[in-house]
């Protein structure tokens, strides 16, 4: 094995090293400082994904550019052209996906919070880059669509503070007396 291969390797393995690293750095100093009560991150699994992607393309547009010497251009023109024949063809998911990113940059609510999505109230368990799962009165877990949610009435109870207003009606027949 030549010196050239062996410093191509080499320097991959850095680049790639570096982006791991600063992924981890990332975890450590990020998401595990946003935290529920149930220990889980705050931070949306869907931010979590985008972010460690985006660390390794550009480590992977530097192996590109820097250890192989080539022109990173044409990959972007490329790359450029593929995400436009994906995105044409997935379109249902990229609503979802864009409903997504838009839900999670505005953060009406985060993981653990109390919610009422239209009618309904729940805490919210998980936040995902398709939906979002909440865990209702009933014991019960509901999965919303991003697209749906997107375009339903949020309330979050636990903001500004975490004080909320209950009515509870109880109907009754009009014979039935008072201490019953």
């Amino acid at each position: 094995v030549n010196s050239i291969s062996l410093s191509r390797i080499f320097g991959t393995l850095f680049f790639i090293s570096v982006a791991y690293f600063i992924n981890a750095l990332v975890q450590h100093f990020v998401y595990t400082r946003r935290l529920t009560w149930e220990g889980d991150s705050k931070v949306p699994l869907l931010v979590q994904y985008v972010v460690t992607v985006v660390l390794y393309l550009v480590a992977m547009i530097f192996v590109v550019g820097n250890v192989f010497d080539q022109s990173i251009t044409g990959l972007v023109a490329a790359s450029g052209a593929v995400v436009l024949v994906l995105g044409y063809s997935a379109r249902s998911m990229l609503d979802e996906i864009f409903a997504g990113l838009s839900i999670n940059i505005k953060a009406p609510f985060e993981k653990g919070d109390l919610i009422q999505l239209n009618d309904e109230w729940g805490y919210v368990k998980e936040i995902d880059w398709r939906s979002i799962t909440y865990l209702d009165m009933d014991n019960n877990y509901v999965v919303v669509p991003n697209t749906k949610l997107a375009a339903s009435k949020i309330r979050n109870l636990d903001r500004p503070t975490s004080i909320t207003r209950r009515v509870l009606y109880i109907r009754v027949e009009y014979n039935i007396p008072p201490q019953v």
